[in-house]
């Protein structure tokens, strides 16, 4: 799923833009990676400041571990990092399920419509599941 719109600039209200997908779905793979069900995305337009503010939330559940990252595209392009994430990483091997929010700034970014996009990894040895995704962009 996937939604648009949000811009900033001129003393404008800045407008969050939000998506969700519900779906509980899993990945064994060990690099970031669309699940069954891509997403959810977002596209914004950035504005002069540059900047952009990302929340991704998921309910993540591992063995080892489970991560939900970001990638971006469109007139900005950045892959997914382990540093941008909301990780589940439990001390010992537990399949335990944690809901949380992970929240990053982006700065720097050329204006312009820009699509950020959630993905998702384990450890590549176990599987990591992720359910009620969601990730809200704010353009400043």
């Amino acid at each position: 799923m996937s939604s648009s719109g949000g811009s900033s600039g001129g003393g404008a209200a800045l407008v969050p833009v939000t998506a969700t997908v519900a779906t509980s779905e899993a990945t064994t793979n060990g690099g970031y990676v669309d699940l069954a069900t891509p997403g959810p995305s977002v596209t914004v337009t950035v504005g002069a400041s540059g900047i952009v503010r990302v929340d991704l939330t998921c309910d993540g559940a591992g063995n080892k571990i489970a991560l939900m990252g970001v990638v971006v595209s469109g007139a900005n392009t950045i892959a997914a990092a382990d540093t941008r994430s909301f990780a589940q990483a439990p001390a010992q091997a537990l399949a335990i399920s944690v809901q949380g929010t992970a929240s990053y700034l982006f700065t720097g970014l050329a204006a312009g419509a820009t699509t950020f996009k959630a993905v998702y990894k384990s450890d590549g040895a176990t599987t990591a599941t992720f359910a009620n995704r969601s990730i809200i962009a704010t353009a400043y």
